[in-house]
């Protein structure tokens, strides 16, 4: 009979997030770890998101984890293919690819009481045996598409940003793109270059502010090539930048506010001088209720020729096209979902069952919940990545991921390092974090019944964002502390 074979570890996702715990874990002395990756290889959102434009709306020297800085990057913003070569980097340069297991789909978790070890279910049939769990899917794996009435009989072709059709022939189409938010800022400009005619499917106007992108000259990667050190400055003074001045547009301090809003605007105003026009674009809510844009070529892009902003609900469709609230009706042969992921519910996670058989999606049914954004209680040696409140809107999510896998690997080495079985983080740890979190999360922007976004439930409370800023929530977890949790 074969012995079953028990990893200390399984981390599932090879994104940016997985990545990040696999390194740390390395540097703990933890060596008995696999990642599980269901793609073909790692890089994540960056490798499944492929559609044209596809980029960072972070300069890339912040975006970058602190143990794995380059200074040879192409653009300040870069493209997601170039990302995905720095995911590829990273896995080579700190011994990740012999952890690797690449097109295993994790199905389901199931916790042992007995055995004090998690089960990992595949799609494969494969299970895996783990002391154990850090869960690294991210937070926008499931694509959404619109309940439309008629939406199954339209007989063009179909894509979605997030999971890109490359065999659809966009060249001298008829084009419709319904959404208008970060995706969609980025797609549009290249889909009319090459759409004879574009519709785009606005249902509300977002915040703005230009980019500012540009080419890095071969000189410039000489010099950062030459002298790390200036990367490792000019990446400090982008997250201080961060920190300290863009925070207090998401608390809402009011001169932030204004000044914030004064750019925007000034931005619109500079790129479109139809003052009807501009109208449409204009957003009536708060800035950073929903996800700010950044873009230096969505304003112009809407005023070509060839294409045509559509700010009229959208009724159903039929077999040839698009039908709006006024009834008018318009022919497509390609129409694009711009419509985000499936990320309020966090129906993406596999199912998960912990002591008792308590369901991780039965705990998450009304608002998603996570000490630290990290445990949740009644499912030991678990840990997230990418956990409920640890979004922020201000700065890089890298920098979050980075601090969380410090923390997890700490966890981790702890439990490898001492007599301890397991470790349940306490339902009163978890309640007195989540009230602190959400009291301060009232009275942020994210928050405003002004508006609607992913950001929050349908009764208003926010599930994704962090409450504070980056230097909050490293020092809190910058130490693994056991006393919140009951050991076994």
């Amino acid at each position: 009979m074969n012995q079953q074979v028990v990893h200390h570890t399984v981390i599932i996702g090879a994104g940016l997030g997985g990545i990040a715990a696999g390194v740390n874990l390395k540097r703990e002395g933890v060596e008995g770890f696999i990642i599980l990756e269901r793609s073909a290889g790692v890089g994540g959102t960056w490798r499944s998101n492929s559609y044209p434009g596809c980029g960072c709306d972070t300069q890339m020297v912040a975006y970058q984890y602190s143990f794995a800085i380059r200074g040879d990057w192409d653009r300040l913003y870069p493209r997601a293919k170039d990302i995905l070569s720095y995911c590829e980097r990273i896995t080579d340069d700190f011994g990740l690819r012999p952890h690797l297991r690449t097109g295993v789909e994790v199905t389901a978790l199931t916790w042992s009481e007995s055995e004090n070890h998690w089960s990992i279910a595949t799609a494969t049939g494969e299970t895996f045996t783990t002391r154990s769990v850090v869960m690294a899917l991210g937070q926008f794996s499931k694509v959404k598409i619109p309940d439309l009435p008629g939406i199954e009989t339209f007989s063009g072709d179909t894509t979605h940003t997030g999971s890109w059709d490359h065999s659809v022939q966009l060249e001298g189409k008829r084009v419709a793109v319904v959404g208008s938010a970060a995706s969609a800022a980025q797609v549009i400009p290249e889909l009319a270059k090459v759409a004879s005619h574009l519709d785009v499917y606005q249902r509300t106007p977002n915040w703005l502010i230009g980019r500012g992108d540009r080419e890095i000259g071969a000189l410039e990667k000489q010099l950062f090539a030459e002298n790390p050190a200036m990367v490792h400055a000019d990446r400090t003074h982008q997250l201080a930048w961060q920190d300290i001045l863009l925070w207090r547009v998401f608390e809402m301090d009011k001169t932030a506010q204004e000044h914030y809003a004064s750019v925007a605007l000034a931005h619109l105003e500079s790129q479109v001088a139809d003052l009807d026009f501009r109208a449409k674009l204009t957003p009536d809510y708060p800035l950073g209720c929903k996800r700010i844009l950044i873009s230096d070529d969505f304003y112009p892009t809407l005023q070509k020729e060839n294409v045509t902003l559509i700010t009229d609900p959208i009724e159903c469709l039929d077999s040839a096209g698009i039908i709006t609230a006024d009834g008018t009706h318009r022919g497509y042969d390609v129409i694009v979902w711009a419509t985000g992921f499936d990320e309020v519910g966090w129906h993406q996670w596999v199912p998960v069952k912990g002591v008792g058989e308590a369901e991780l999606s039965e705990s998450w049914s009304t608002v998603p919940t996570a000490y630290l954004g990290i445990t949740v209680p009644s499912f030991p040696n678990f840990f997230l990545m990418y956990g409920p409140n640890t979004n922020l809107g201000h700065g890089p999510i890298t920098f979050m991921l980075e601090r969380q896998a410090e923390y997890i690997a700490q966890a981790i080495a702890y439990l490898q390092n001492s007599d301890i079985e397991s470790m349940d983080v306490q339902t009163e740890s978890l309640n007195c974090y989540q009230e602190e979190l959400q009291k301060r999360l009232a009275s942020s922007a994210w928050a405003s019944p002004l508006c609607s976004s992913y950001y929050k439930t349908s009764d208003g409370t926010v599930t994704k964002n962090w409450m504070g800023s980056m230097d909050e929530y490293q020092k809190l977890v910058a130490t693994f502390d056991p006393h919140p949790y009951v050991a076994s």
